[in-house]
């Protein structure tokens, strides 16, 4: 993903974002990077991609110099637009790979309760179904029906339901009333590690044991002192953290 220099718009209209898409079209033909799912937001973009040559640093030098040139020439400006480096995460299971897919389909909700991710024209979800008439010739699409079928209706259908609740979410996350709360925290704290692969700021490990620990804390399933035998702290630092 990258963001615009301070987290100032990147893309000002619907040209600047079929310029942008044309130029990810054509990492695979130059510098072999394959495009499995994107999406454009107004100040940043997230792009889903395999660099089977590791080539994705020149490949992505490539893409944003190009768009940057473009961009400048077009406003009659110069200078950055991106801010330093792009950021890259690391993907290598499935349950990565799923929460990504979900992440990225479901960033346009970030514009306001009014934006359907389905129909959102600036995003891959309207490439997987098949009644949007959206063709995007250079998107692979194996990965993404691989988890969610042919024409990722699963993935579809479930961005048209209304969310869960946050309990319900839990439940799912933390398995069943019977697990022992030893299984529940690594559950919990493979959880937290996948949101600091994601972006966010649990980045250390205190961090992350902290947040695994108020989520299962929250459940109300078990008492501090069971929570900090899981965790090896005491209760007190349970309640700290």
């Amino acid at each position: 993903m990258h963001r615009g220099a301070g987290r100032r718009v990147v893309f000002r209209d619907d040209k600047e974002r079929r310029i942008f898409l044309r130029l990810v079209g054509e990492m695979k033909e130059r510098h072999g990077v394959e495009v499995h799912c994107f999406v454009l937001m107004d100040n940043h973009f997230h792009l889903l991609v395999r660099s089977a040559d590791a080539q994705l640093s020149t490949a992505m030098q490539w893409l944003l110099s190009n768009f940057t040139r473009w961009v400048n020439a077009r406003r009659s400006v110069d200078g950055a637009i991106f801010r330093g480096r792009f950021h890259g995460v690391n993907v290598v299971t499935e349950r990565h790979r799923h929460l990504l897919i979900r992440y990225l389909a479901e960033n346009p909700l970030d514009l306001g309760p009014e934006i359907d991710p389905v129909t959102y024209r600036w995003s891959s979800v309207a490439a997987f179904d098949p009644h949007s008439g959206l063709s995007v010739p250079w998107l692979h699409r194996e990965l993404v029906e691989d988890l969610y079928g042919i024409g990722a209706h699963l993935l579809v259908r479930a961005l048209r339901e209304p969310p869960r609740s946050d309990l319900d979410a839990l439940a799912a996350l933390l398995g069943e009333r019977s697990e022992p709360v030893s299984v529940a925290f690594a559950r919990a704290l493979g959880a937290a590690e996948t949101a600091a692969g994601l972006g966010g700021s649990v980045e250390r490990k205190a961090l992350r044991v902290g947040a695994a620990l108020i989520l299962l804390d929250r459940t109300g399933r078990w008492c501090r002192h069971d929570l900090g035998a899981a965790a090896g702290l005491t209760a007190s630092a349970v309640a700290s953290a």
